[in-house]
């Protein structure tokens, strides 16, 4: 363990590692040494990074591998550093909220920290809401005696808000109360758990905020010196977004699972059926007749009730209680109430086939000989036989059913985790972020849906630090979900291997490995991002093109050529051009607007990360844009959805004979760099026109962003 350095060198600017830190770590017991040195140099190399200057991080783990207990030692680093006011967005969801509640309560222990939370779950005692009247009073004083009292008297204040926008509401109105120049001389530490889920900009292709994006906005704009974290470990989307985004990293960091971790490579390297981990399922639709329980479904739950019973009476034996099964059929609250009707039916028959001592059906003492014999082979040590046959029966009692979803009671129930088992029927409370302890038997059988990879791979409930007991996981998966997190292996690998090679840099680099037949993520929030066809060369905003859109741009596009083509009309030249400079050209396409035009949008997404990569080589670099036509309309036809059919202009029929002919639109780009066409056109038929804006990638310049991995691409 590291000197513990109780005071900073403020010349030097320099990061400690003081007594919060190290008292964190000491309570995380199931940690070997190396572990915890890990996780301490990974926090600390995440802190440094930090400029409270509004700035934003993205820490990268994987699915259930430790992300809270690295945002958590990253809130111990913060007091150890001066700073008061440390904020965790905890989820959405009141389940995620409690998780984050109750690991933080190894901070609230210590003497490092004030008990004041925010929270929205109203059954964890002891919680200051925002609404309180003293709630501002208690920050406000904390913050101001923070700099004044010795080191042994500060303490730092954690705050847990659920990512709701009543909540984020009442929390930035409490803090708004505080007086201004209290909060901006406060350097703050903003915390995302799950960033990926909600934060971001849903409605970028209306030119709007979607709530809870411009809630956190709003948040962050009360101070002045903050630095904003997001974990997640599906960072498709907050790698996808505008550079411009708030959301969009400065920074970004890949955590390391503990030795013990079991993800991809462990359960779905082989998905034949030799892997002893897979069970292949039917697919669940709820339009089916589902009468009677799946053949499958019953197996499952008599294993888990064979590895329930094993685990109660084997007291040496992993997984320790609780012991978890999970259901995962769909969304829908249906589906879930169908289920738990099928669950209880099934253990109310086992337990009185049981005490008949299976003599009614023989046939269901065989399948429990075929279980065991099964289990026995992969672990030697596993219950005897005779000795299962003989407590199985005390074991379908123990089992709680748990519904999570709201069909009842309005709210999802709380799971204290201190029965010896549990079965619980989930949809999307299972997606993300939900902690299942004790997970070891796993029924999915719901669809892939909508195919987008971030969510699907959120499902896997199955991941964790579950190695001591890998030879007992069982997982109940259709063929094609399996296919995809064999898939997702290469993704997630490459992934980590460019955020690690970054060095905590946000890269140039933003290229993901697509598995075919799957989005990256939901386009809401990216309207298509960078994803550049192999050999796509041009991206023009052809649709929509509505009046409220067209009448927005005409009068930008004009007030721009007033300013850079005088006398167009007079110019020798068919298509006048300039030589603009980033921020001109920046200037005119983030105000420009095409509403749900997805090209647009990733022009505006594309030509940030191009710039940026060409001011490391160029700082002077300019772009060519042309006036097409010298800004005057071009009939041309549409279709229904308003798309133009020929945007760009070809050659005149007798170009190759008449060196004077029209050459085509095509000849008026810059060969060797980025460059811009300003379109003018209008509609056949209707007394509509629009502009269209058209960016050139010329193959010199893909070529070279592709070795830098800065594209999307189809392979």
């Amino acid at each position: 363990m590291p000197n513990i350095i109780t005071k900073k060198n403020e010349e030097t600017n320099e990061i400690v590692i003081g007594e919060s830190c190290e008292g964190y770590l000491d309570t995380l017991n199931a940690f070997s040494k190396n572990e915890v040195h890990v996780l301490r140099n990974e926090t600390l190399k995440i802190y440094k990074s930090f400029n409270f200057d509004g700035d934003t991080a993205l820490v990268v783990g994987r699915i259930q591998s430790g992300k809270t207990t690295s945002f958590v030692n990253l809130s111990a680093l913060a007091y150890d550093n001066n700073i008061p006011l440390v904020i965790i967005i905890a989820g959405v969801s009141k389940t995620l909220t409690s998780q984050t509640f109750d690991e933080t309560q190894k901070l609230a222990e210590s003497d490092y920290w004030n008990s004041i939370f925010v929270s929205s779950t109203s059954d964890v005692l002891g919680v200051m809401s925002p609404k309180d009247k003293n709630f501002s009073d208690e920050i406000q004083k904390n913050i101001k005696r923070f700099d004044k009292v010795p080191k042994v008297l500060k303490k730092s204040q954690l705050l847990v808000v659920m990512k709701e926008d009543d909540n984020l509401e009442h929390l930035k109105t409490a803090l708004k109360r505080i007086p201004d120049k209290v909060l901006k001389s406060t350097r703050t530490l903003i915390i995302d758990d799950e960033v990926d889920q909600y934060g971001l900009n849903s409605k970028i292709s209306e030119d709007k905020k979607s709530t809870i994006y411009e809630k956190i906005e709003e948040l962050r704009d009360v101070f002045q010196q903050h630095t904003y974290v997001g974990y997640t470990a599906t960072p498709q989307a907050n790698l996808l977004i505008r550079l411009k985004d708030m959301m969009s990293p400065n920074y970004l960091f890949s955590i390391t699972p503990g030795s013990n971790y079991v993800g991809g490579p462990e359960l779905f390297s082989d998905i034949s059926d030799s892997n002893k981990n897979l069970e292949f399922i039917d697919e669940f639709n709820i339009e089916d007749d589902n009468e009677s329980i799946p053949q499958k479904l019953k197996s499952a739950l008599l294993e888990f009730c064979i590895i329930v019973t094993n685990s109660i009476f084997m007291k040496d034996q992993e997984p320790k209680d609780p012991i978890t099964m999970l259901i995962h059929p769909d969304r829908l609250k249906e589906s879930h109430k169908l289920h738990v009707v099928w669950v209880n039916t099934f253990l109310n028959h086992m337990e009185r086939q049981s005490e008949r001592k299976f003599l009614n059906e023989p046939t269901l003492k065989d399948e429990i000989i075929r279980i065991h014999k099964f289990f026995k082979k992969r672990r030697q040590s596993f219950i005897p036989l005779n000795q299962l046959l003989e407590n199985i029966t005390y074991v379908f009692k123990e089992i709680k059913i748990k519904e999570q979803n709201t069909r009842n009671t309005g709210s999802i129930e709380k799971i204290t985790w201190k029965d010896k088992a549990y079965i619980i029927v989930a949809g999307m409370n299972a997606d993300r972020g939900t902690q299942i302890k004790g997970l070891v038997l796993t029924y999915l059988s719901r669809s892939t849906g909508s195919g987008r990879m971030d969510t699907l791979q959120q499902r896997a409930r199955f991941f964790g630090y579950k190695k001591q007991y890998i030879d007992l996981i069982r997982i109940y998966i259709t063929k094609q979900s399996a296919q995809f997190f064999h898939d997702y292996i290469d993704h997630e690998k490459y992934l980590h291997e460019r955020i690690i090679e970054a060095k905590g840099i946000m890269p140039d680099v933003r290229k993901l490995f697509q598995i075919p037949g799957y989005d990256l993520t939901r386009p809401s929030v990216y309207d298509g991002g960078i994803k550049i066809g192999k050999t796509e060369s041009r991206i023009a905003s052809q649709r929509p093109h509505k009046p409220t859109y067209s009448n927005k741009n005409k009068v930008l596009v004009e007030k721009f050529i007033d300013k850079h083509f005088k006398n167009i009309d007079k110019t020798p030249s068919q298509n006048p051009h300039v030589e603009l400079d980033t921020n001109t050209v920046s200037d005119l396409l983030f105000a420009m607007s095409f509403g749900e035009c997805m090209q647009f949008n990733k022009i505006k997404t594309i030509f940030p990360i191009i710039d940026k990569a060409n001011i490391n080589e160029n700082p002077n670099i300019k772009y060519d844009l042309y006036i097409m036509n010298r800004g005057k309309a071009r009939e041309r036809n549409t279709q229904e959805d308003g798309t133009i059919d020929q945007l760009i202009q070809g050659p005149s029929s007798n170009f190759r004979d008449n060196p004077n002919a029209y050459p085509g639109d095509i000849k008026f780009t810059n060969k060797d760099n980025i460059s811009f066409q300003l379109h003018h056109n209008s509609w056949k038929g209707k007394n509509i026109s629009s502009w269209s804006v058209v960016m050139f990638i010329p193959k010199n310049l893909r070529n070279k962003m592709k070795e830098l991995n800065i594209f999307v691409t189809n392979s």
